[in-house]
């Protein structure tokens, strides 16, 4: 292996740089969770095989167009065929695709654009009666997304239950994606810095990069993770069971497998542990893909990860107190706990360690874990 030249390795560390102030600007670029005006009920479920989609093409009368119809309709189409790909594989094929959606014409809504996009609620139902006009009922479909591409005032993209609003235009798969989960019902990934008794989820910590729910990077898919995977059905309690404490027994072994990968019978994704304040925790392991993309230590997640879930928002606990070393303020160096490794959680009263790896014949990649209830 030869050697790297000072001025390479100058080189490589703006480009790592460069990447990093790129996914770090994701943390005001904007991706939201809207909730309506009428209480919002938790009510997370299969998306089913097959669901059907609306996408309705909005413009407004003081701006200008700033995109072919045929060049949106094909960014769309194709960016809606990426988000199938993701989700199949994330939800184990539980998620097939979407049916073919179902594209509108042009549909200029009748007041400009600042009368709008302050109120989401407005923009979905002036867009509803301009589809009921054009002959199309939103209300036959399981999703509706409002694509105004013209918009260049907000970039923030937002989704709820049925829902997604994308303006600007559409170039990041990602984005979409982390939208299209919001339209099956998903909150947010944070990351969990105080260990708090409580979620708030009107104010969660800090947004998390190492998953989907968290800040959506431009460049990187990355994963579900499992409490969500389990909200929409694709694992049940068999396969992610809910420990037990019991009188007298203070810990105990456990093994399981990578959840990037669908548990064969008689394997688990992972394991529950009971909460206060209704909340969850989920002790997962992951192992990176293949090919990995070094950007300062962020991508991809691996190792051991606890989450806690509460209603629709995901916190997980970094490995380690170490702030990145590029931007200490905002992230954590680790999030997953290497092997010899054990995190405590406070709020929970337990300690999960590492204390193995290993693969199966089929390279389904498995790791031992203790979890000890001793610990107060």
């Amino acid at each position: 292996m030869g050697l790297i030249s000072h001025k390479n390795r100058i080189i490589l560390l703006l480009l790592k740089g460069a990447l990093l102030v790129l996914f770090v600007g994701l943390l005001g670029y904007g991706v939201g969770y809207f909730f309506e005006k009428k209480k919002y009920e938790v009510s997370i479920s299969s998306p089913g095989k097959n669901p059907s989609i609306l996408c309705l093409r909005v413009e407004f009368p003081d701006h200008k167009m700033r995109m072919l119809d045929l060049e949106w309709k094909t960014k769309l189409t194709r960016l809606i065929g990426q988000a199938n790909t993701y989700w199949k594989d994330q939800l184990y094929g539980t998620f097939q695709s979407f049916q073919e959606p179902k594209i509108s014409a042009i549909l200029t809504l009748n007041e400009p654009a600042d009368a709008y996009l302050d109120d989401l609620d407005k923009i979905y139902q002036d867009s509803a009666k301009a589809a009921k006009a054009a002959g199309i009922a939103v209300e036959d479909f399981d999703h509706v997304l409002m694509s105004y591409p013209s918009v260049t005032e907000t970039e923030k993209a937002w989704g709820s239950p049925g829902k997604i609003w994308y303006p600007g235009e559409i170039i990041e798969p990602p984005k979409l994606v982390h939208e299209i989960g919001h339209s099956f019902g998903l909150g947010h990934c944070a990351l969990e810095y105080r260990d708090s008794s409580r979620i708030d989820p009107k104010s969660p910590p800090s947004t998390d990069p190492w998953f989907m729910m968290g800040e959506p990077s431009l460049l990187f898919f990355t994963p579900l993770p499992l409490p969500m995977r389990f909200q929409l059905e694709a694992l049940t309690e068999s396969q992610v069971p809910l420990l037990k404490r019991e009188p007298g027994k203070k810990s105990e072994t456990l093994r399981l497998h990578d959840f990037r990968k669908s548990p064969q019978p008689g394997q688990h994704a992972g394991y529950r542990i009971s909460g206060k304040d209704d909340s969850t925790f989920w002790i997962g392991y992951l192992t990176g893909p293949e090919e990995t993309f070094d950007a300062g230590g962020l991508f991809p997640v691996t190792g051991l990860v606890v989450q806690r879930s509460q209603q629709y928002l995901v916190e997980s606990y970094p490995a380690t107190k170490e702030k990145h070393d590029i931007y200490p303020e905002l992230l954590p160096k680790r999030l997953g706990l290497k092997k010899g490794e054990q995190l405590h959680i406070k709020s929970g009263k337990f300690t999960v360690s590492l204390i193995a790896e290993g693969a199966d014949e089929d390279g389904h990649a498995w790791a031992d874990v203790v979890v000890d209830f001793g610990i107060s």
